[in-house]
């Protein structure tokens, strides 16, 4: 069969990802533990960043992230998530799973709080291990203690390791998981 324009192709892939939607229900996998969540929406958003935070910002095509430790900031890599771009507009981007396994990190001491600033509603956020799964040698990721998040702070009291700090913004528009590399010394 010849295929003639995007027409014919866009006719035969939308409805594929609508059944790959349907089929897996378009809801990620449930957690291995439940998230330190904290709203934020009670409080005034913090516009202005503090020293050592993560920010959130919201913007029209896609949210940002950034993770700032003593003057040294690191973009945060989102994963898989739809976001209303404008009325009526919902782009949705879809993520292989590798930025949940960073290949940058960013040294954050034991005992660090770090402010969540930015235009964030709420935010939740899970700190994982990284580590290589015995049968198959390939990486995974184990949930780490050592995280709390509270009053729009979250702090890092975690063992000496390597993490993926994963911090889920909420916004009216969607949300979205970012990930950063951190290094505990």
């Amino acid at each position: 069969m010849i295929y003639r324009g995007r027409a014919v192709l866009r006719r035969m892939v939308v409805p594929m990802v609508v059944a790959t939607c349907a089929a897996a229900a378009c809801t990620p996998a449930p957690a291995p533990h439940p998230p330190t969540t904290h709203p934020a929406a009670a409080h005034s958003p913090n516009l202005s960043p503090s020293a050592d935070s993560v920010i959130l910002s919201s913007a029209e095509v896609r949210p940002r992230a950034v993770l700032r430790v003593k003057g040294t900031t690191q973009p945060g890599v989102a994963g898989s998530a739809c976001w209303m771009q404008r009325p009526g507009v919902e782009g949705c981007f879809d993520t292989s799973g590798q930025e949940r396994f960073p290949v940058t990190f960013l040294t954050v001491p034991g005992g660090t709080r770090l402010s969540i600033d930015g235009d964030v509603q709420s935010a939740s956020a899970r700190l994982w291990i990284q580590a290589t799964d015995s049968a198959s040698h390939l990486p995974t990721l184990e949930p780490a203690r050592g995280l709390s998040v509270a009053a729009r702070t979250i702090s890092i009291d975690a063992d000496a390791g390597t993490y993926t700090l994963e911090v889920d913004g909420s916004w009216d528009r969607g949300n979205v998981p970012f990930y950063f590399g951190i290094r505990v010394p």
